[in-house]
């Protein structure tokens, strides 16, 4: 197995992933675009990555003053952001009207999967929740 070559020292950087659904503060992203502009070598680390967003964000937030702001879970995934409840064949299960508590009590931000041909309270629920609050 060759290391990859790169103009960036990645000697003491500690690599992170995690699954790529997020959302960041504008503060967070401006940091993201500025890192981008200033070091465009950094980029060259994930040249050619079968999924490279899944590091990416990651890494640079956690190399940056703003690390503290991210946390992870158990198994060591970070997760402020997306709240998936579980997996069924490799893939999110749906979200039910059942599962308002759970979503809600959470913490998280953002969850998925909704489907309105599975459940469509749900997804109205949130909705007037949302728009009513607006």
């Amino acid at each position: 197995f060759n290391e990859k070559k790169t103009e960036y020292n990645t000697s003491d950087i500690v690599f992170y992933y995690n699954d790529m659904w997020a959302s960041y503060p504008f503060e967070v992203a401006e940091y993201i675009y500025k890192f981008w502009k200033a070091t465009p070598s950094f980029f060259d680390i994930y040249k050619d990555a079968l999924v490279p967003e899944e590091a990416f964000f990651l890494t640079i937030i956690m190399m940056s003053k703003y690390k503290s702001w991210v946390s992870f879970d158990e198994t060591g995934k970070s997760n402020d952001l997306f709240c998936i409840r579980g997996i069924n064949n490799g893939h999110p299960l749906v979200n039910t009207f059942d599962d308002v508590k759970e979503l809600e009590s959470s913490g998280q931000f953002f969850s998925r999967k909704f489907d309105i041909r599975v459940d469509k309270n749900v997804v109205e629920y949130f909705y007037n929740k949302i728009t009513k609050e607006a």
